[in-house]
């Protein structure tokens, strides 16, 4: 709702109001960006907000080079499209998505929230509940593909959140192999390296066994190298110790047990 209420055009966004003003900066690079990327997206144009959400997360590089921007931008237009994301995104959408990610692997998505000591968008997953044996084909995974791409939306629902960057917290206590996939994996950075408008401050891998330890080097060439110095591996204790806060997707598993998913699915639906 924030996002459609203020689908002005790009040169008004810096005038902006709750957490929706642009700099003099983000707005010039957001001006040139929609000028080139129009050059080669006229079939689904992005929208004036997706293009400022790419302005902000680029503007720090000072590179004032717009092709490799572009080429992000192309590939974020081409993972909607085979991913089958709607034009126009309805809060029915990502519930039914949801819904059925909820079905698929119980408690997979465990936390999306801004409750942590550093008050930043926050995302957490419990890899245990995943079991990509259950995938019988890769339109099976949409579902999960898409619920991430709707939770990365709620943690960008206005440009202050996008300029803040996102805490990315995995558990991994009790996963084997029954819970890895190298393609899953290769997937998801498609989508949160390669294409989604997102800032990644720090990924935690919480409660990593020996066995996904020797999985972690298999990943690493799917990651940026800015990526991998974020990337921390800790217990829950050295968590706790550290942010003064309780394992956050533990957190979430308690309050999904105490409360309907129905609550879940709208404190999503409230933040997009």
């Amino acid at each position: 709702q924030t996002k459609e209420d203020t689908m002005m055009t790009v040169q008004q966004y810096i005038k902006g109001k709750n957490g929706m003003t642009l700099t003099e900066k983000e707005r010039n690079w957001a001006l040139k960006l929609k000028q080139e990327v129009s050059k080669v997206t006229s079939k689904h144009p992005l929208t004036d907000y997706e293009i400022a959400q790419f302005a902000i997360v680029t503007a720090a590089d000072n590179t004032n080079r717009t092709s490799p921007v572009v080429k992000r931008m192309v590939a974020y237009q081409k993972w909607k499209q085979q991913h089958n994301i709607p034009e126009v995104i309805t809060p029915q959408d990502i519930k039914q998505d949801l819904i059925d990610l909820e079905a698929l692997f119980p408690g997979f998505f465990a936390v999306c929230d801004s409750n942590n000591t550093k008050n930043l968008p926050m995302f957490g997953t419990d890899f245990s509940k995943a079991f990509p044996a259950k995938l019988k084909n890769k339109e099976e995974s949409f579902p999960m593909f898409r619920s991430q791409f709707y939770l990365f939306g709620a943690m960008t629902n206005n440009f202050d959140n996008i300029r803040k960057g996102g805490l990315f917290v995995l558990e991994n206590e009790g996963r084997g192999w029954a819970n890895f996939s190298i393609d899953l994996e290769r997937r998801s950075a498609e989508l949160h390296q390669h294409a989604f408008p997102i800032i990644i401050n720090d990924v935690y891998l919480l409660n990593v066994s020996g066995l996904i330890k020797g999985m972690i080097p298999l990943t690493k060439p799917l990651l940026s190298q800015k990526l991998r110095k974020s990337l921390h591996v800790y217990t829950t204790k050295q968590y706790e110790e550290e942010f003064g806060d309780s394992d956050p997707v533990k957190r979430g598993a308690r309050e999904r047990g105490e409360k309907p998913f129905d609550d879940f699915l709208q404190g999503v639906l409230d933040s997009y």
